[in-house]
């Protein structure tokens, strides 16, 4: 019976890594290969949060969710706070 591989997001860890090797100009299978990850998670990542500057591992971290699960869970702002609590 084959393992099936569970899905595993990035960790704040690990989106610093992506962002540090891109400043070493290290290649996105080589990133990938310290990381344990396959090469078109790194390419997706960088793709997804890539900003004019370059890829940010602080912007990709905090980006806010898109799709059917945004606006659930997440941090709460301070604005939120004082409304809501």
């Amino acid at each position: 019976m084959e393992k099936q591989k569970k899905y595993h997001r990035l960790t704040c860890f690990e989106r610093e890594e992506i962002s540090r090797g891109l400043a070493r100009r290290e290649s996105m299978a080589s990133i990938a290969g310290g990381l344990g990850r396959e090469t078109s998670t790194i390419c997706r990542e960088v793709a997804r949060n890539k900003l004019e500057s370059g890829y940010r591992a602080f912007c990709a971290d905090n980006q806010p969710l898109s799709g059917p699960l945004a606006g659930v869970g997440g941090p709460v702002t301070p604005v939120e706070m004082e409304t809501n609590y």
